[in-house]
């Protein structure tokens, strides 16, 4: 075989293997194209659920109040304003020196934090001790109203809830709920925080 041939032959060669090694890391067309279609559904999904939050909550202000409350905005004013559709706990919600601090943050219909008055509840329960309620703390509007915290990058109630009882396992299942003074939904979330001995 002469020389000029070979070097054909391992081109050839060369040129596969980088292909073939090629094709192994760029996406194809039809992931790329799978990616998009599964991330536009999960951004509906997420507006679907905020949207029921917020109607459930809506129906349940209703049944407390009565449709003819002031208390309670019509379903069309309330699709008007910037209103609340739900909660979440900000990452630095835990325990601290003398019991729990809570990091609540009101969401509007797209998910974006909100400034929203309200009352909040906060219940600790030890699901390992047959989900006994170890310690419940409450702030009508105007007690939360003092708890808000605008400032630098956070949004959110800050919520100290000092210990009645300290509970004895190594974790709690929080419940807090908020309800929105100008609407009247009642909104609430859990989350299970860790306990430091």
């Amino acid at each position: 075989m002469n020389r000029r041939l070979q070097n054909l032959i391992r081109i050839t060669i060369a040129g596969g293997m980088s292909s073939v090694v090629l094709g192994c890391f760029a996406p194809s067309s039809a992931n790329i194209k799978l990616r998009k279609e599964l991330q536009a559904q999960q951004v509906e999904i997420d507006q679907l659920k905020r949207e029921h939050a917020a109607d459930a909550a809506g129906r349940r202000a209703l049944a407390t109040t009565g449709p003819s409350s002031t208390a309670a905005l019509s379903p069309e004013l309330a699709a008007a304003l910037f209103t609340t559709h739900g909660i979440r706990l900000g990452r630095l919600t835990g325990q601290d020196d003398k019991g729990l601090v809570i990091h609540l943050i009101p969401t509007d219909d797209a998910g974006d934090d909100l400034k929203a008055a309200g009352s909040i509840t906060v219940e600790a329960f030890d699901l390992a001790a047959e989900g006994k309620r170890v310690s419940a703390w409450q702030f009508d509007a105007a007690q939360a109203r003092s708890l808000w915290n605008g400032s630098g990058l956070r949004y959110e109630y800050v919520v100290p809830c000092p210990w009645t009882e300290k509970p004895a396992s190594g974790q709690i299942t929080l419940k807090v709920t908020f309800t929105d003074a100008l609407t009247g939904r009642v909104f609430d979330t859990q989350q299970v925080v860790a306990i430091k001995s």
